[in-house]
């Protein structure tokens, strides 16, 4: 399904840095294997003709990722593999021990960025869980209703995907444009919960939306209380849309 991002956590603009790092850390490499000096209009040049493949994958896992592509994660295993290797080739060649300690630095960093990126890109406000161009309500199976208050104006619909964080709703109607920053209101076993968020995702018909929620220490009845008592009912997204 496609949807518009509309607000990025900061762990995707952490890894886009990471993916920015680690081709000029492997460039500097480069050029510092070849005696040479990274910071000269010719060296790039050159270094650019000579690295063009993964130049190329590396723009394209930059683009994909800011755009929180499912992709990004596939292409940034592959960059990041290429990266290990080819530095891995300058200390074969010509073993140097900074080669190495950056090496293996590298390679925990990478791993921990893999984690970040592939939790994020689960996020319940990434993954609506439905079809937008099948009848929804034949679908459903578990409805738990929600309601938007934005801009004085109220807006139902139901969960349709969920995690400890954040959620994914599907609307009656859809949201017109309206301040990121939202109230939800979600009824569950006839006991009403509410939590502040802000809007992140919003698909083409503006039907569906993915809410990441404000953490509130002083309302129990917020959407982390909430979370783990649908957990303790045994309630999975799962079950919502099949």
């Amino acid at each position: 399904m496609r949807f518009t991002v509309l607000k990025r956590n900061h762990n995707i603009y952490y890894t886009l840095y990471f993916q920015v790092l680690s081709m000029f850390i492997y460039a500097i490499l480069a050029n510092y294997n070849n005696y040479q000096s990274l910071f000269n209009l010719g060296n790039i040049k050159l270094f650019l003709e000579n690295n063009y493949p993964i130049v190329f994958i590396w723009i394209v896992l930059i683009i994909q990722t800011y755009r929180v592509k499912k992709s990004s994660l596939y292409l940034y295993v592959l960059f990041e593999a290429l990266i290990i290797f080819l530095i891995l080739k300058f200390f074969v060649i010509r073993f140097n021990i900074l080669t190495v300690m950056i090496w293996t630095l590298l390679c925990f960093i990478i791993h921990y960025f893999y984690l970040l990126l592939s939790f994020e890109l689960k996020s319940a406000y990434f993954n609506p869980i439905y079809d937008e161009e099948t009848d929804y309500q034949d679908k459903i199976k578990v409805k738990i209703p929600v309601t938007i208050l934005a801009s004085n104006v109220a807006y139902n619909g139901y969960l349709t995907n969920w995690d400890q964080t954040s959620c994914f709703i599907r609307l009656d109607n859809p949201l017109p444009k309206v301040s990121t920053d939202l109230m939800l209101s979600i009824l569950f076993k006839e006991k009403n919960f509410q939590n502040n968020g802000k809007l992140v995702t919003i698909t083409k018909n503006r039907k569906g939306v993915g809410i990441k929620f404000y953490r509130d220490y002083n309302d129990i009845n917020n959407w982390y209380n909430l979370y783990s008592i649908i957990v303790d009912y045994g309630y999975l997204p799962s079950l919502v849309c099949n």
